[in-house]
C-alpha cells in the first residue's frame, strides 16, 4: 500500500511540475528589418497585455525560430508582431489597421481586431509543442 501511495503522488507531482518546450515558427517576415517580438500568455485576463514570457529577435531573414523552455503545463496563447522600423511599437493606419506584421498561436485571426485568446490558446500536458505561424 505504501508503495502504491508513493507511486501516485510520484506522478502528481510530475504532472504538476512537468516542463514543456514550445518552439515557435514565423514565416512570412517582410521585410527583412527590425525586431519581431514573441509573447507567450498564460491566461485570458493578460492576453495581449502582460506576457507569461516575451522574447525580441533581430529579422534577419523572412523566417524566425523562438523556444520558450521550462513551461510548466497548462493553457497558453502567443502573440507576435514585426516592428520593421524598429521604434518599439507596433505601427497602425487609420482605424488601427496594422502596417506591420502579426500573427497568433494556431493561425487565429480576429474579425475587426487581434484574436481572441480562446482562439489562440492551446493547452500543453506533459509534451512538446510545435506552433507555426504565418505573418
Amino acid at each position: 500500500m505504501r508503495k502504491i501511495i508513493v507511486l501516485v503522488l510520484t506522478l502528481s507531482f510530475t504532472y504538476l511540475n512537468a516542463q514543456n518546450k514550445i518552439t515557435v515558427k514565423i514565416t512570412n517576415i517582410n521585410p527583412i528589418s527590425g525586431d519581431l517580438y514573441v509573447g507567450l500568455y498564460n491566461s485570458k485576463a493578460t492576453f495581449l497585455k502582460e506576457g507569461y514570457k516575451s522574447i525580441k529577435v533581430t529579422v534577419d531573414s523572412n523566417t524566425a525560430l523562438v523556444v520558450f523552455d521550462s513551461i510548466p503545463n497548462g493553457i497558453y496563447a502567443i502573440s507576435t508582431f514585426h516592428d520593421a522600423n524598429s521604434n518599439k511599437k507596433f505601427d497602425t493606419y487609420i482605424f488601427g489597421i496594422p502596417k506591420e506584421g502579426y500573427s497568433f498561436s494556431n493561425n487565429a485571426r480576429g474579425m475587426f481586431g487581434p484574436a481572441s485568446y480562446e482562439d489562440a490558446s492551446f493547452e500543453i500536458v506533459n509534451e512538446d509543442i510545435k506552433q507555426v505561424l504565418k505573418h
